[in-house]
């Protein structure tokens, strides 16, 4: 099996865990060496597994597109192996299929949406009550 489908395969791995909530994220600032020139985090998320830490998040930067003549916004992953220390990369995975979704599972998971919108949900509704 290439390295690639390995990647894939851990990242739904990680996916599938995260849903189960086996294992928990928190957010947090990605190294300096994993950040590209001109890029803009948006969101960096790291947990410990099996012995690792594992460093997942989403960045953006503007190019230039020559035949229409305009600049535009493109979003990139991380997806990385840190020291123990969260601070220093290790390795920083390719960019491959299913980060978005890990990314958006992860997002979830922390801000805990489901307990909030049956919150929301169970919540009166002050408005029918006058």
């Amino acid at each position: 099996m290439s390295d690639l489908k390995k990647y894939v395969r851990l990242v739904s791995k990680l996916n599938r865990l995260t849903k189960e909530q086996k294992i928990t994220w928190k957010k947090t600032t990605p190294p300096e060496s994993l950040i590209g020139t001109g890029e803009s985090v948006i969101e960096f998320y790291v947990t410990y597994y099996s012995d690792e830490t594992i460093g997942v998040g989403s960045y953006r930067y503007q190019t230039y597109d020559g035949y229409n003549d305009r600049t535009y916004w493109v979003t990139g992953y991380y997806f990385s192996l840190l020291n123990d220390n969260e601070q220093e990369l290790k390795y920083r995975f390719p960019d491959v299929a299913g980060l978005d979704d890990l990314l958006d599972t992860i997002m979830y998971e922390t801000a805990n949406i489901g307990n909030v919108v049956d919150s929301l949900l169970d919540a009166p509704d002050d408005a029918e009550e006058d």
